[in-house]
């Protein structure tokens, strides 16, 4: 706003002429239609409505962490429907070794699995995909790949989190919807950061550090972060401005988004941001606690805490934890910020003969849901008002499997636990997928994977994105042995039913997926290759014979339809398929892909691809013939007789 000290405004008038009728007037730019065909990025300004399909998997409050560590949520776009493959890249050696001269017969690599997990920090931001490489035995420490996320073609490989190379791995993905008097939009180049905004990485060409940001708030209990409304990251600060003898709690409100002037929208290089608050305000609630814990927080709404060393599921189960321990929730609405809104304690042991521990899981819509173990059922507790909404005592899961509980005094335990769209969804090595009403506790449905071999009765489950009313599941083992277990699946489930949409072979960590502009990410431990899954191109191929033929005799149209998608030019399939790889149907698509691209034996009763022919005749007019289904091969084919004598021009 500006002031205009000494400036008189005089009254002044104008006139306008309107024509009104009844018929509206088209606008002369109509409404782009949604892509119902294979589309890349850049995406041309004006297709507004295209945002409803395009997204970014920015690994970080929006995404990956949407309500705490691992809740893995993506709110924009689409997922895939179906397992087709767009092309894979191998990250190391991996798979098969051969020979024998090993302690079991058909040893393959290690996959790092608990503690040296690769790929578990794929990014994704305008079509493309970063992710680390690994080096030695280690997880990480190769350095950074740049790939189109549609072709797996190489954009640009940076020495980030290489030893001795000074620069820090990628740690997520940053948009700023910024506005001011002169400019209004995304901020160009947006960045890659480094951990807690250390440095920045330009995302198209790999750069590092032109922007660096310093005494940026993080690294406690008493932070918490979430994603603001233009894309900037949020975090709620409990900090002590008095002394330990004498304390002076103060709840802060920073924004990342205050690197920008005001006046010009220009950044400096080296910022220093320990003091870009919204505000500041007083919480002498928070004296004479001994520790304390920020576990959710919704914008402009409530900030949600627990206070002493409350149970988490990260190591050996423990029984010596103080018991109760106390909730507390926090105004975050403007004008009231940090006002109390309640304090009381819950029971989280208790006592003998049964023992049982309760263990925050998650906090999302409102609702905090805590693990009874060893019996594994669960309690749900209003954040708003602390009140004890519902439990699951008379259904729990180690009535389906006892073996579920060892998920939970582990690190793996994030990785069993969702909420989102008002559910509740559980899994691990329960070997089931679980989905619970969030506000009532109701078991909605179970999804089981059992796996009709000796030692273990179901596959493990772990949660991974839940996008476009689908989750995504993959599996995880603490210490696999090897060879790996066989028939692992990446799992796709219908998030009202629990009915599969989709699953094919594959051992993918949970934290290897994502999911961003319609397709699938995600690492694969049986070969050591990350994969890409979504909607590809197709050719389609057509003749017709005989090309001239007498009135009222049948015409035969053939033709053929191959897949073209970047990965059926990688060298193994371009040499196993000289002629092109054939398209066929969903239904057939995930043991398609799995001969294709997985070596497995050619599957039996492959569908094709619908194929609608159409003509246009001698007298202009178009319509269609008939509908063929192409075979294995790709190959189909229509006989129809012209209904008049002249030129015909096919389509397929």
């Amino acid at each position: 706003m500006r002031n205009y000290y000494g400036t008189t405004f005089l009254e002044s008038t104008n006139s306008y002429t309107l024509t009104v009728q009844q018929d509206p007037i088209e606008r002369e730019f109509k409404t782009v239609p949604l892509p119902t065909e294979y589309w890349t990025r850049p995406i041309e300004g004006q297709n507004t409505q295209w945002w409803q399909v395009a997204s970014n998997w920015l690994s970080g409050p929006k995404d990956r962490d949407n309500g705490g560590s691992g809740n893995q949520l993506q709110q924009d776009g689409t997922g895939p429907n179906s397992g087709h493959i767009l092309w894979t890249k191998v990250t190391e050696d991996g798979g098969l070794v051969g020979g024998g001269n090993f302690s079991v017969a058909g040893e393959v690599f290690n996959a790092g699995h608990q503690y040296q997990t690769r790929f578990i920090n794929p990014i994704i931001m305008m079509g493309r995909l970063y992710y680390e490489l690994p080096v030695t035995f280690s997880g990480g420490g190769g350095g950074w790949m740049c790939v189109d996320l549609r072709t797996g073609e190489e954009i640009w490989y940076a020495d980030l989190g290489v030893s001795g190379s000074g620069m820090s791995d990628a740690a997520f993905g940053y948009y700023y919807d910024y506005d001011d008097r002169n400019q209004h939009g995304i901020s160009n180049p947006s960045w890659l950061f480094t951990n807690n905004f250390a440095n920045s990485i330009h995302p198209r060409y790999g750069t590092y550090g032109q922007l660096q940001l310093t005494n940026v708030p993080s690294g406690s209990s008493s932070t918490e972060e979430i994603y603001g409304p233009k894309g900037e990251h949020i975090r709620y600060v409990l900090n002590n401005a008095g002394t330990s003898s004498n304390p002076s709690y103060r709840l802060v409100q920073w924004n990342s988004s205050r690197v920008f002037l005001s006046q010009t929208g220009t950044r400096d290089a080296d910022i220093d941001i320990a003091d870009n608050l919204d505000w500041n305000v007083s919480a002498p609630w928070r004296n004479g606690m001994s520790s304390v814990s920020l576990e959710a927080a919704v914008y402009n709404d409530i900030l949600f805490g627990i206070n002493g060393s409350h149970p988490r599921g990260t190591s050996a189960p423990t029984y010596h934890y103080p018991s109760p321990v106390t909730i507390w929730a926090v105004s975050l609405k403007p004008g009231s910020q940090g006002n109390l809104l309640y304090m009381k304690n819950i029971e989280t042991i208790s006592n003998p003969p049964d023992g049982g521990q309760l263990m925050l899981e998650r906090v999302g819509e409102g609702v905090a849901v805590f693990v009874r173990l060893p019996e594994r059922y669960w309690v749900g507790y209003d954040i708003y008002t602390g009140q004890k909404l519902w439990d699951t005592s008379d259904i729990p899961e180690s009535d389906f499997n006892a073996f579920g509980y060892f998920s939970f005094p582990s690190l793996i335990h994030v990785e069993s636990v969702s909420i989102a769209y008002g559910k509740l969804f559980t899994a691990g090595y329960t070997g089931a997928v679980m989905c619970y009403d969030v506000h009532t506790g109701e078991r909605l449905w179970t999804y089981e994977a059992p796996t009709y071999q000796p030692i273990f009765e179901y596959y493990t489950l772990m949660l991974g994105p839940i996008v476009d009313g689908k989750i995504y599941v993959g599996t995880h083992e603490h210490s696999a042995d090897t060879p790996l277990f066989k028939g692992a699946k990446t799992r796709v489930l219908n998030i009202t039913t629990g009915e599969p949409i989709w699953e094919m072979t594959g051992w993918a960590h949970p934290y290897t997926l994502a999911v961003a502009d319609g397709i699938l990410i995600y690492w694969n431990n049986y070969d050591h290759q990350v994969y890409a899954v979504g909607k590809g191109p197709s050719s389609t191929t057509v003749t017709a014979s005989p090309k001239v033929s007498m009135n009222g005799h049948s015409v035969l149209v053939e033709g053929k339809v191959i897949d073209v998608s970047a990965g059926t030019k990688q060298n193994e399939q371009a040499a196993r398929f000289p002629l092109g790889v054939p398209a066929v149907s969903d239904e057939s698509m995930s043991d398609w892909m799995a001969y294709v691209y997985m070596q497995k034996p050619l599957p039996i009763n492959v569908t094709g691809v619908k194929v609608t022919i159409s003509v246009l005749d001698p007298n202009g007019n178009c319509y269609d013939v008939g509908t063929a289904t192409s075979d294995a091969s790709g190959m189909f084919k229509l006989a129809f007789t012209p209904l008049v004598p002249g030129e015909y021009t096919v389509i397929a």
